[in-house]
């Protein structure tokens, strides 16, 4: 029974994965859900745009943006060993001096699959592949620049569950490759995560986003790198319920601007 407890546990604490705001990918972790349960997801984001003030080469030119995101997640299990995800998203960006530029309207539309490929006790490993398609692109308009092309995202993904200080825990590590097309140069990953619940119904998540790109891209598009730290809280309402709130912050980066930001989720389990 205590085996059962903590795995309960342990679930409960990966789905807090799926609910991320990390702007660029739909990101759940390695655990998959089981046949016919699902997650529903709407979410809220600010963030803006400084010059990096971590950074080894900052770029001068860079123009400050104000971005504000809203995403609805669905995550529905197909088997007990494969899950399928779709993410819409609509977004309203401002760029400020010295290229002023406002683009409001849809953002990406996000398509994935997450197969388990390894389990045993606690610890499981999974391989995912997600289609990024664009909206319609404004080509002119700088606001929407470097996120017009379709993208690819191939990980694999490695979550152990465990008890720290006798409260249910779990880590999980990602790394994968993203292709993009257009512009802006493909991209390396590496995503860490840390949760821990210090009472049933609270969780504490930390989350860290690394993404190094692939040499340079065209057009102005220079070889860049970055991460940034997550911090959220979550809290069941009840077993169908639950809300988020957390705080985004660039703590290095190379050739790209620092951000700052806030979320806030309301989850629907079924």
């Amino acid at each position: 029974m205590r085996q059962r407890r903590h795995g309960l546990a342990v679930f409960s604490a990966a789905l807090a994965f799926l609910a991320t705001a990390e702007p660029p990918s739909v990101r759940a972790g390695a655990w998959t859900l089981p046949k016919d349960t699902g997650l529903v997801i709407g979410s809220l984001g600010w963030t803006q745009n400084e010059t990096s003030f971590f950074s080894r080469n900052p770029n001068p030119n860079a123009s400050r943006f104000i971005k504000r995101e809203a995403r609805v997640y669905v995550e529905y299990g197909v088997t007990d060993w494969l899950t399928a995800i779709i993410q819409p998203e609509a977004l309203n960006q401002h760029l400020n001096a010295p290229n002023r530029a406002v683009y409001g309207g849809l953002g990406y539309s996000r398509f994935a699959l997450k197969a388990r490929v390894f389990e045993q006790s606690a610890f499981v490993v999974s391989v995912q592949g997600q289609l990024a398609v664009p909206p319609p692109s404004d080509q002119p308009n700088r606001a929407q620049l470097g996120n017009t092309g379709p993208e690819t995202d191939w990980r694999i993904n490695a979550g152990y569950g465990f008890e720290l200080w006798s409260k249910p825990a779990f880590a999980d590590v990602s790394g994968g490759y993203r292709t993009r097309s257009g512009r802006p140069a493909s991209e390396w990953r590496f995503d860490l995560a840390f949760g821990i619940r210090p009472v049933e119904t609270w969780l504490i998540l930390l989350q860290c986003f690394n993404a190094v790109s692939d040499g340079a891209g065209t057009g102005g598009f220079p070889q860049q790198s970055s991460s940034k730290l997550q911090l959220s809280i979550v809290h069941d309402i009840d077993k169908h319920w639950s809300v988020q709130i957390g705080l985004l912050q660039t703590v290095a980066s190379r050739r790209v601007g620092t951000e700052t930001g806030v979320i806030g989720a309301v989850w629907r389990r079924f």
